[in-house]
């Protein structure tokens, strides 16, 4: 700052670059405190290796370059302390030459690499009778869908009790309660399940569930909790109810596909807040849906009320998310034409509905008079727009029986067409028009 951008203040610069930065006490003792504080390897796997391996080499290459290589030996017990059992005992094997003298750092930092790239080489094998992976299509079209479900059939199933009869989630169960911190980590290794959700299929890193450890608040469960080491002590496991209430069912599918000469049934409708603001939206109608869904961005815009509710979202082929808890809104719709019936609906919030629907402009034909002089539910049913809300089969119902003019009789079980200002035909009576 201050300096012109010119050849003749490059000297300048570069000399205040120097006094601010060139400090190589300090840039020394942070290279050595990263040797030092690397974190130690916990089952000795490729992932971990790596890690390890290149965090040291950068370090100590930077020492190097500093002219301040620290003592080999010194730096070969500073690593050995940073393996695993099974990786020190391989290890002490493979420099069994080297008994009396310490072997030079360079040695084991050979060897780790070395255990890495096999490790790496294993994993990236292609099983023998693994599946042939899906053909691509060639079509550039995107695919947009979702289901959300949660039955009481798909309670997740304890990875330690096999019984039908012992069916209760892993964190409820009294076996896993009673292991060990660390047989509870290698349970939940062992498995492939997430350290936060106990979900499979992911990672802690890749967990989406807003649920923490409720003692330190880090993404860990609250059963893999340990108190500081300071303290000497492990945190004792939070009992967990085994009844706890299980997510509410919901079954939806949605899809939205390029290319296609299909449409599917919209309309545009008004949202009305509890505190009297509205906003005109967009919806999609769904009889394949046991229940509705809203965008947070309409949620948002319109500050529609929230509570929190148990029901799990899950995607094609029944894949979860981690996570059950969900926001749920409830507000009141009614039709651009008339707002004289409006409908009460209970939504779950999403990020996002679906995409843009449809995918690409969809022109009004000349040949469809037949639509001119109606009234759409969609005036605009051609045109790219977002869905802000997807109306499940019991508002589909209701939204279709009332515009057929259909009536629910609880005396004869079935419904009742009522044609109103148009005379009935001498042919046709009002018994004929039940059905």
């Amino acid at each position: 700052e201050g300096l012109s951008h010119s050849g003749d203040q490059y000297s300048e610069a570069i000399d205040c670059l120097k006094v601010r930065y060139n400090r190589p006490r300090l840039i020394h003792r942070a290279h050595v405190r990263t040797i030092i504080d690397a974190p130690p390897l916990k089952d000795g796997s490729g992932k971990e290796l790596r890690r390890l391996h290149d965090v040291l080499q950068q370090h100590l290459r930077a020492l190097t370059s500093m002219k301040t290589e620290p003592d080999p030996s010194f730096i070969t017990s500073i690593i050995e302390l940073k393996l695993d059992p099974t990786t020190l005992f391989e290890w002490q094997k493979h420099s069994r030459e080297c008994v009396d003298d310490v072997p030079h750092y360079r040695d084991i930092l050979e060897f780790i690499d070395l255990r890495a790239q096999a490790s790496e080489s294993i994993s990236t094998t292609p099983k023998k009778h693994a599946f042939p992976p899906p053909k691509k299509h060639t079509s550039s079209g995107k695919v947009a869908s979702f289901v959300a479900s949660d039955p009481d059939s798909s309670r997740s199933r304890c990875v330690l009790c096999t019984s039908i009869s012992e069916r209760h989630p892993l964190y409820a169960c009294p076996k896993f309660k009673s292991f060990s911190h660390e047989v509870k980590l290698s349970t939940l290794k062992r498995n492939n399940l997430c350290l936060n959700c106990f979900g499979s299929g992911h990672f802690v890193k890749q967990c989406k569930s807003a649920h923490r450890c409720r003692k330190c608040q880090r993404p860990h469960h609250t059963l893999l909790h340990m108190e500081s080491q300071g303290s000497g002590s492990t945190s004792p496991p939070l009992s967990l109810p085994a009844s706890d209430p299980q997510p509410a069912q919901v079954v939806s599918n949605t899809a939205v596909k390029l290319k296609s000469s299909a449409l599917l049934m919209t309309c545009r409708v008004i949202i009305y807040a509890p505190d009297g603001s509205s906003m005109e939206a967009r919806a999609l109608l769904d009889n394949g849906s046991t229940s509705s869904f809203v965008s947070e961005h309409l949620v948002q815009t319109l500050k529609l009320p929230r509570s929190r509710h148990s029901v799990r979202v899950s995607g094609i082929a029944g894949s979860l998310t981690s996570s059950p808890d969900r926001a749920i809104s409830k507000f009141q719709l009614s039709s651009i034409h008339s707002d004289a019936r409006r409908l009460d609906i209970t939504a779950i919030i999403l990020p996002k509905v679906t995409c843009e629907f449809p995918a690409f402009p969809v022109p009004l034909n000349p040949s469809w008079t037949h639509l001119s002089e109606l009234p759409l539910a969609d005036p605009a049913f051609g045109e790219p727009g977002r869905i802000d809300l997807l109306l499940g089969v019991e508002v589909f119902v209701d939204v279709l029986c009332h515009t057929l003019g259909l009536e629910w009789n609880t005396a004869t079980d079935c419904f009742h067409l009522t044609v109103t200002n148009q005379p009935l035909p001498q042919t046709m009576t009002k018994r004929s028009l039940v059905s």
